[in-house]
């Protein structure tokens, strides 16, 4: 992959298999970040990335980088992150890799909140689900799935 800087024309090369942009606010801060999230698995396993690209707005704290592990089951050695979606009503970032699972962190901490399996057959495709803050991928196999939040069963902490 490689992020393109408009503001100081310059561009940089990053490992990655997919990434998402968003618009997130931080707690404390008064105007949203531009966040940049990506996800790669290299020999020493999987990692995800979300940092803040372009100039914190004046008077916003810098969003603190993170590099996340990312899990995957033994029996998968040959899975890879494919697709990224973010929900900026949740705070969260959907990661669906190639073998069928659903990962799901939360933006601000980078905590997984969420892992299972949706598809035995590979994932190929996903896009935002609008209506749900959800996502919405289909399998190899035309199956269409739906992921989102269920607002009724959120536990605050």
């Amino acid at each position: 992959m490689q992020l393109y800087s408009v503001e100081r024309k310059v561009s940089q090369p990053i490992e990655g298999h997919t990434a998402a942009f968003t618009q997130f606010k931080i707690n404390e801060n008064k105007k949203p970040s531009t966040l940049f999230s990506f996800a790669v698995r290299g020999p020493q396993g999987g990692k995800l990335h979300i940092i803040e690209v372009g100039m914190p707005t004046q008077q916003n704290q810098p969003f603190q980088k993170k590099a996340i592990d990312i899990q995957f089951p033994a029996e998968l050695s040959n899975d890879f992150p494919i697709i990224m979606q973010t929900s900026a009503k949740y705070g969260i970032i959907y990661l669906v890799p190639k073998c069928g699972y659903i990962h799901i962190f939360d933006i601000e901490s980078g905590t997984l909140i969420y892992m299972n399996r949706i598809s035995i057959d590979t994932i190929f495709v996903a896009a935002p689900y609008e209506s749900t803050s959800g996502i919405i991928c289909v399998n190899r196999k035309g199956q269409v799935l739906s992921v989102s939040i269920d607002e009724d069963n959120i536990v605050s902490y």
